[in-house]
């Protein structure tokens, strides 16, 4: 996914307002935590992740400019020099903030729709992984049980095997017998 601005890069990482090269980092291995193909094989989850992964390239690549410090509000900067020009980046469109661990996401309403939204996708992921959780057990069971009816199928076909040798056997002795 190509993102044109930083908010729509944040906002996929659960972020809103301001954001420095921390919050980035975790709220990224946070979603990796939960949608990395190897810790949830799902397929709606995979072009999720690499959602995920291009929106933390796109930032990445923006805070190589040792410059900037923060995206998404009104960035802090190294001092520039009289020859470099600043370039801000989508300046927030509410002075309202709220604060979760020490870091700015944007409103209180804002905050709460991240946590809604973040809470919702963890149940969806718990229900996708407790389905195919069930599903293996079920499976399991049915081969559990497909075993154990060839198990008694075999038994039987030795059981008639052997009352045929025996069968075989006695009337092989009872010949012997009548020939004398």
């Amino acid at each position: 996914m190509k993102f044109e601005t930083v908010k729509d890069a944040l906002l996929l990482l659960g972020i809103r307002g301001e954001a420095t090269r921390d919050d980035v980092k975790g709220a990224y291995k946070e979603l990796l935590k939960l949608y990395h193909p190897d810790e949830n094989p799902s397929k709606k989850t995979a072009w999720q992740y690499y959602d995920i992964r291009d929106a933390y390239d796109f930032l990445m690549d923006i805070f190589k400019d040792e410059r900037i410090r923060s995206v998404g509000g009104e960035p802090y900067y190294k001092r520039p020099s009289s020859s470099e020009s600043v370039i801000k980046k989508d300046p927030p469109k509410t002075n309202k903030v709220a604060r979760e661990g020490g870091r700015i996401i944007g409103d209180a309403s804002a905050a709460r729709e991240v946590k809604e939204k973040q809470a919702q996708r963890t149940k969806a992921i718990k229900k996708d992984i407790e389905y195919r959780e069930r599903k293996k057990a079920e499976e399991e069971l049915e081969k559990r049980r497909a075993e154990a009816a060839f198990q008694d199928a075999m038994e039987k076909i030795n059981r008639i095997r052997f009352a045929e040798r025996s069968a075989e056997i006695i009337s092989a002795m009872l010949k012997k017998e009548s020939e004398k």
